[in-house]
């Protein structure tokens, strides 16, 4: 179960969060807007233990909480340009969890 470590809000809606689930520490750094259920996160910077560290069904119990938490029925994630990992300058495509 993930749980909220830290959260701090920016002017401009920049969130910073560090959620974990008791094995894995993850942060995120991203603009964040709502509007009535749904929520779009973009230019998003996720940092944590290591590309991969994760897996699958942890990243979509993490998309389900976040959605929980934000009480929304569609989640957008907009990757920012990559500046390391997996193909550093690409941008990842969108994602929406429905």
């Amino acid at each position: 179960m993930w749980e909220l470590v830290r959260l701090e809000i920016e002017p401009g809606d920049v969130v910073e969060c560090e959620v974990s689930n008791g094995v894995n520490v993850v942060v995120f750094l991203a603009k964040l807007e709502l509007a009535s259920h749904e929520a779009r996160i973009s230019g998003l910077h996720v940092y944590g233990a290591g590309p991969n560290t994760l897996g699958t069904g942890a990243l979509l119990s993490l998309v389900r909480w976040v959605k929980g938490v934000l009480d929304v029925d569609i989640l957008r994630i907009e990757g920012a340009t990559r500046t390391t990992g997996a193909g550093p300058g690409r941008r990842p495509p969108p994602v929406i969890s429905r």
